[in-house]
């Protein structure tokens, strides 16, 4: 969830360079790219608390040691940001994806402490990290990580990586793990988060390491330009990714709250995470703000201020196994956004999936392409991408190509091994979700990647104000 500057902190919301960001490219099919065939859908949080936000925001991954075990993590109800009494659970499947069980949830804090905005990572020796805010119930909000080593039955690892500070508040935190042969890091853990300081009245993006099993934690070191509340800017979603020569990298959004331009940019760690280069842009003057809204079935939207349901151009990343950099993220290259006196968000039309890649380590981007292959005016947003062992890499993404009304959305799916060449677009999806009214899907889904699979995670509206949460299996083929 997000936690924004001043009034809007009190709402509910959940490069190119010379201007290239800004352009499209045509997409294009390749020959050699494997083909793909998705299993129905298994529903993860069936029986469990669907209420107010319901089940959002899940994190997939597969273990590094045994491409049959996988393991999720996800909202489940409750207010969220921590705030709710409801602990995230722990989905595990020990069949590559045939079958899944709920197995347990996430510690926290107190008893009475909930959870939200988790991730998951596949630790070296085939365990699983699960990082997420924590707190509520009287706590403190406080970004919490817990090891399972039996697909979440037991956490016998469970700290704080960013503790309580006065008038400090962490949101929207993300974990990697080292796993790289290569690396003289493996094995460190990260977490990167967005800080917002009241006694200061500013935000950055900062990040945390540890290198003994999340034991213990580094001090937190700041990675982005500071921003003050005043400013109409923000920081959101910062990713971190590891390279296979250890290199840490952590991209994150940044620009303004009601109009853009907006940025993402990211810094880069060659020592374990001790100290950063200085933020560089990786796409540049991006047509979309931090925060938008896109289509649902209000008939006020693009009218009425907070009509429509809450997005935004959250970045996405993987990097191959050559280190090629993939980055992908939704904005408006063809589209537009029209400024209805929201406090936040701008009614935003058209969201296309973009990509770009770096093959030098972040010094030279290219210029970003189009991901999808819809040739209508409909909405492609929610991105994110997986690198597979091999050097594939897989995107999935919420897509509204089959509702002409461009309100009701499917799970889409395509890879890559250029980032310029692409799989035509197929749907992982078993049904269509009827969007309605509803105003908060999630601020991310999620995909996993082995060898031979693919495990794309979503949140699927299942009934007037219910969210659930899905996962598919894809089955890759030459």
């Amino acid at each position: 969830m997000r936690r924004l500057p001043l009034r809007q902190h009190l709402l509910w919301l959940g490069s190119g360079i010379l201007g290239a960001s800004l352009l499209t490219m045509p997409i294009s099919h390749a020959q050699d790219l494997p083909q793909v065939t998705f299993a129905p859908e298994v529903m993860l949080s069936q029986g469990l608390p669907n209420d107010n936000q319901g089940q959002v925001e899940p994190s997939v991954a597969v273990s590094v040691t045994d491409p049959s075990k996988l393991a999720a993590m996800f909202i489940s109800g409750g207010t969220g940001r921590g705030r709710s009494t409801i602990p995230c659970p722990v989905a595990f499947s020990s069949d590559a994806g045939e079958t899944w069980q709920v197995m347990g949830a996430g510690p926290t804090p107190t008893s009475t402490s909930g959870c939200a905005d988790p991730s998951v990572a596949s630790d070296v020796d085939g365990g699983f990290y699960f990082a997420y805010l924590t707190g509520g119930g009287g706590f403190p909000i406080v970004v919490g990580v817990a090891k399972s080593n039996d697909g979440g039955r037991t956490f016998p690892v469970f700290t704080l990586a960013v503790p309580d500070v006065a008038g400090q508040s962490p949101d929207k935190p993300y974990m990697t793990v080292d796993t790289q042969i290569r690396s003289r890091f493996r094995g460190n853990v990260y977490v990167a988060w967005v800080e917002t300081d009241f006694t200061t009245s500013t935000q950055a993006i900062r990040v945390v390491s540890s290198r003994d099993g999340a034991r213990s934690w580094s001090s937190p070191t700041t990675i982005s330009r500071l921003i003050s509340f005043t400013s109409g800017e923000a920081l959101i979603s910062p990713v971190p990714v590891v390279g296979p020569d250890g290199r840490l990298y952590v991209f994150y959004f940044d620009g303004l709250l009601q109009t853009g331009p907006s940025n993402i940019r990211f810094s880069v760690s060659s020592d374990g995470g001790r100290r950063w280069s200085q933020p560089a842009a990786a796409a540049a003057n991006l047509p979309t703000p931090i925060f938008f809204r896109f289509k649902n079935a209000d008939p006020q939207f693009g009218t009425k201020a907070d009509a429509g349901t809450i997005g935004s151009g959250d970045p996405s990343v993987a990097i191959s196994s050559n280190g090629t950099i993939f980055l992908a993220w939704a904005d408006f290259p063809a589209g537009q956004c029209v400024d209805v006196g929201g406090i936040v968000d701008a009614a935003c039309f058209n969201a296309d999936v973009r990509m770009t890649i770096s093959k030098d380590g972040g010094k030279n981007w290219a210029v970003p392409v189009k991901v999808t292959d819809e040739t209508n005016a409909t909405d492609q947003m929610f991105p994110w991408i997986a690198a597979h062992p091999d050097g594939l890499v897989s995107v999935m993404w919420v897509d509204k190509r089959l509702d002409p009304e461009n309100i009701n959305y499917d799970i889409f799916y395509t890879n890559t091994r250029d980032g310029r060449t692409f799989l035509p677009n197929v749907r992982a999806s078993s049904q269509t979700y009827e969007l309605g009214n509803l105003t908060f899907i999630g601020d991310y889904n999620n995909i996993a990647a082995s060898l031979e699979a693919v495990f794309p995670i979503w949140t699927a509206v299942t009934g007037v104000n219910e969210r659930d949460i899905s996962v598919a299996k894809g089955t890759l083929s030459p």
